[in-house]
């Protein structure tokens, strides 16, 4: 199997990815649900939350975190 990285969320099919949190099982997440993730990120960033390279993290020092490269500003 092949896989590729996807940095766009316009390729992105929300029904398959409701499938797979179904069968992986992580709970009957529906596809329109799924597709206003994306946008929470303002509520994390406005609570001193910043992007990891995987996720969104907030550390005790955050200045030692974007120095070790964990997480970034953009």
């Amino acid at each position: 199997m092949e896989l590729e990285w996807v940095f766009s969320l316009e390729s992105i099919n929300w029904q398959e990815l409701s499938d797979l949190y179904r069968v992986a099982p992580l709970g009957d997440k529906k596809p329109l649900a799924l597709e206003t993730v994306p946008g929470k990120e303002s509520f994390y960033r406005k609570l001193g939350f910043m992007r990891m390279t995987t996720a969104m993290a907030i550390f005790e020092n955050q200045a030692q975190a974007l120095e070790l490269g964990l997480v970034n500003e953009t």
